[in-house]
């Protein structure tokens, strides 16, 4: 007889609901016109956000799992990985694979999940194989986490022929889904095979470049002590991130004038976290120069 989990795994293949159609079953209808539904879709959300290592309580459980019954995904993810890791409840990697499985349907994400536990080998036999065609599955949906996945499985050669070029092209895809790993690896794909050529790396460089201005331009933004500047000029700063550092080193390169706008300026460039830069070289260090203005009130 077949491995119940590998049953489960096989479902998870040849099934794709449409995203949020749990959300919009009777359950979660019923779920909703209850009292408590906000506050326990709530809590599943913050208990996720701090990696809680389980339920506070019994009656914190029960309402996690009400929830996840009726369908709310993060609730189902949540409670998956609980039971996965034996956190606050028995271990039981059947329960952990149905509830990931439930909550994969509007969060394909969670596919990884999955695959992880069949390459790992937890609740049935490993298989590098079913792994990889959960993997897809994610990668397929454009998430990150399955790009990561089905790259490291391409560059590994695990349950397909070793690809580093489909492995790059993967890397690239999460570190575009918001993936600081994906320009690590690149970075590190580069120094061990020398496979990129001038354009790509200049592409690469340019990309990530394009991510920096676009985090300066949202931490300037999220400052309101900029909105009382109007220095009519702007400042110039040079950014110097180090090879395996995420912050910058920070310096005025030319000033605007106002030298509480340059100080807050100044503040808030060093606290902008940046991915590996690809600097695909042998430099230890990546210099940036990054403007910042201020006119009219208005970062």
């Amino acid at each position: 007889m077949m491995n119940p989990l590998k049953l489960l795994l096989i479902a998870a293949l040849l099934s794709s609901p449409p995203a949020m159609a749990q959300e919009r079953s009777p359950d979660m209808q019923r779920f909703l016109a209850g009292g408590n539904a906000v506050r326990h879709l709530v809590m599943c959300g913050e208990q996720k956000r701090q990696a809680e290592t389980g339920p506070r309580n019994i009656d914190d459980l029960k309402a996690v799992i009400a929830a996840a019954k009726a369908g709310a995904q993060t609730c189902q993810a949540l409670l998956g990985r609980w039971y996965e890791l034996g956190e606050g409840v028995a271990r039981d990697y059947q329960q952990a694979a149905q509830w990931y499985l439930r909550a994969a349907a509007g969060r394909p994400e969670l596919y990884v999940e999955l695959g992880r536990m069949a390459e790992r080998g937890w609740g049935r036999p490993a298989s590098n194989e079913d792994a990889l065609a959960l993997y897809r599955k994610a990668s397929d949906a454009d998430t990150g986490e399955g790009h990561l996945a089905l790259a490291r499985m391409a560059e590994l050669g695990k349950g397909m022929p070793a690809d580093l070029a489909a492995a790059a092209g993967l890397y690239r895809k999460a570190a575009a889904r918001g993936k600081d790993q994906g320009w690590e690896h690149l970075d590190r794909l580069e120094a061990r095979h020398k496979m990129f050529s001038i354009g790509q790396v200049a592409d690469d460089r340019r990309r990530w470049m394009g991510l920096l201005m676009s985090k300066v331009a949202t931490a300037i933004g999220e400052e309101p002590r900029f909105r009382a500047f109007n220095t009519g000029k702007g400042a110039q700063f040079a950014l110097t991130f180090n090879r395996g550092n995420s912050a910058a080193t920070v310096e005025l390169k030319k000033s605007s004038g106002a030298k509480a706008f340059d100080a807050l300026a100044l503040a808030t460039l060093a606290k902008v976290s940046m991915p590996q830069p690809p600097i695909y070289s042998s430099e230890t260090n990546y210099r940036v120069l990054v403007p910042v203005r201020n006119e009219s009130g208005k970062p």
